[in-house]
């Protein structure tokens, strides 16, 4: 009696003769910095207009008359540490 083994499908892959590998990709370091950076000017940018928002007296977190002076005020202080986090790195 003869058992029949599992064959996983990256071996059935391996043994087909007939697939070609593609070739690496080739990383571009620079190009994933300037990313990053873009991005992390993205998220400063974003938080600046936060703290805008609150140094206005008209929009401070404190005026909030719907409840959710608790949230802007999170917002407010996340907004803060980020800035922080960013510009001490």
């Amino acid at each position: 009696m003869l058992k029949k083994l599992y064959t996983s499908d990256e071996d059935k892959m391996m043994q087909d003769k007939s697939l070609t590998w593609s070739e690496p990709a080739i990383v571009n370091t620079t190009t994933i910095i300037q990313e990053l950076r873009n991005t992390i000017n993205k998220i400063k940018k974003h938080c600046e207009t936060e703290v805008k928002i609150n140094e206005d007296e008209e929009t401070h977190f404190s005026k909030m008359s719907d409840g959710t002076d608790g949230i802007c005020e999170g917002r407010l202080e996340f907004a803060e540490g980020v800035i922080n986090i960013i510009n001490n790195k």
